[in-house]
């Protein structure tokens, strides 16, 4: 028995071990003499690679550095690695590489994140970025001050907004200003819950069923770190009667049965009802997109007419009441021009054609290119079963949609023309037809027909085009499509005489294999 009892105690003793080795503590920075003797064997070590001025060359340096800093043991070595890797991804203006590099090194070492990502991101401000990528880096620096609210840090949040709202102030985007305040007025919510949730965590160390305590720590972390699953245990700890405790019992009973609308159109009602009545705009859209997720919910299991109506009626309201969500991300568009030489749409960066932002965040494209007299401007989110999605642009010449094989290499004939001035555009995909309504008139395309001959069932792109040195104003674009819905009749047909196909060789080959196995036998 002493041998067993002494076997558990070391077992324990190595996995407790094993767990402090796993959870490595960060090291402290390395001194500024071990930081020059580290810099300068670096350097000696990628000579050549340093000698070399191009844009390219650095990009792949950098990515180098990183790599080797993986691996590195020494300290002073591996913060060289990353810091020289920081600096060059700000030469080449490369956000990825920039953010790559820091990750790592505030990850390594105890160093002030909030000052080395802003010096970074800084000097990244200074160069002329493009309009992508200015976006890029002001949704970067917020969402590093999310992270930082999330686990407390308020001071490091404060101070990464300041930076975020210069970069916000160059993309003329309103949707980053509104962000940025909305996070201000959070973090001052936050400083006057400090107190009240402190007393509810002290109260829980002495008596951890505290229903008080514990409802108010839920609070606390649902709206300020935005952790939903985690705080509904908590909320349901609240008083009967109270809003919040009671939707995170309604919550909690339809996650049990996310396919019983008895469970789960009580919830999304409910939290709808909740984010009407809340003045605080953060707590607002939470609650509002928690009210979206079951409002779908409940539609896919509605048999009544009726019902359905009602239940996307307040989809859309919902929709229209989270409009800072439906911005046009510009890291969801891409562009097509056409290679006359191959005779084909040939994928583009965003950067060929000339683009900046208007009033309310609309966006005005140029087709500024070389070659062919047209481009398509395509929205990058593939589409798969049924689909609805809402479009305004003025100064397109078609819109459309566009088959892939792989990434939307060619285009087939499921397109509108458009007319002067601006086109509100509404397309429905559904039962293997495609409906455009422009301006409220109707059209409809039988997916079975030969103009959709190249639609391919590996995923389908919409698109607008574009004439060369005209100006085109994209205002809104939203996309609703169901990746899990069923194939409409002509992709069921398709699959079938693939999947016959597939069997027949599968045959065939079994048959093969079997000859050979008696030939040897």
């Amino acid at each position: 028995m002493r041998i067993l009892r002494w076997s558990s105690q070391a077992i324990l003793f190595i996995c407790v071990l094993g767990l402090a080795l796993t959870l490595k503590a960060q090291d402290a920075v390395p001194s500024s003499r071990e930081l020059d003797s580290a810099r300068e064997e670096v350097r000696s070590f990628f000579k050549d690679e340093f000698s070399r001025k191009d844009t390219k060359s650095k990009m792949e340096l950098a990515e180098k550095l990183i790599e080797q800093s993986g691996g590195e043991p020494d300290p002073a070595t591996k913060f060289v690695l990353l810091t020289e890797a920081s600096e060059l991804g700000t030469q080449v203006s490369s956000l990825k590489l920039v953010v790559e590099a820091l990750d790592q090194l505030t990850e390594a070492f105890q160093i002030n994140k909030a000052q080395y990502y802003e010096e970074s991101f800084n000097d990244l401000l200074k160069k002329k970025l493009s309009l992508r990528h200015l976006d890029r880096l002001t949704k970067k620096w917020i969402e590093l001050a999310e992270d930082e609210i999330k686990v407390g840090n308020i001071k490091i949040a404060g101070e990464l907004l300041k930076g975020a709202s210069k970069a916000s102030r160059k993309t003329k985007d309103p949707y980053f200003d509104d962000l940025i305040d909305e996070l201000e007025d959070l973090i001052d919510e936050y400083k006057k819950d400090e107190k009240k949730v402190q007393i509810a965590r002290d109260k829980l160390e002495s008596n951890p069923d505290d229903a008080e305590a514990q409802f108010e720590l839920g609070k606390f972390e649902l709206w300020y770190q935005q952790d939903l699953d985690g705080a509904i245990e908590k909320l349901l700890a609240g008083p009967q009667g109270d809003p919040l405790a009671d939707v995170a019992r309604l919550d909690q009973a339809a996650l049990e049965e996310e396919d019983d609308v008895a469970r789960t159109d009580p919830a999304a009602r409910a939290w709808w009802k909740l984010a009407q009545a809340q003045k605080r705009s953060w707590v607002n859209r939470l609650y509002a997109r928690r009210a979206l997720m079951w409002h779908k919910e409940s539609l896919k299991n509605l048999d009544s007419l009726i019902a359905k109506s009602r239940v996307q009626k307040t989809i859309a309201e919902i929709r229209e009441h989270l409009k800072t969500d439906q911005r046009i991300d510009l890291d969801n568009i891409g562009v097509q021009i056409m290679n006359l030489r191959k005779r084909r749409w040939e994928v583009e960066p965003l950067e060929t054609i000339t683009l900046t932002r208007k009033s309310k965040g609309a966006l005005a494209l140029k087709h500024t290119a070389n070659g062919f007299a047209q481009a398509n401007v395509v929205f990058n989110q593939s589409i798969r079963g049924d689909f609805e999605a809402e479009i305004e642009v003025s100064g397109a010449r078609k819109v459309g949609l566009i088959s892939s094989r792989g990434y939307y290499s060619r285009s087939g004939g499921t397109s509108i023309d458009l007319g002067k001035g601006t086109s509100k555009i509404k397309v429905v995909g559904k039962d293997g037809k495609v409906i455009f309504k422009i301006n409220g008139k109707e059209k409809i395309i039988d997916l079975d027909s030969k103009s959709s001959r190249y639609y391919s069932t590996y995923g389908n792109y919409l698109y607008v085009q574009i004439n060369k040195s005209t100006w085109c104003t994209l205002s809104k674009f939203n996309l609703e499509s169901d990746s899990s819905s069923r194939r409409s009749s002509w992709r069921d047909r398709r699959e079938r005489e693939k999947e016959a196909k597939r069997s027949k060789r599968s045959e065939d080959s079994s048959e093969d294999s079997d000859d050979d196995l008696d030939e040897d036998s």
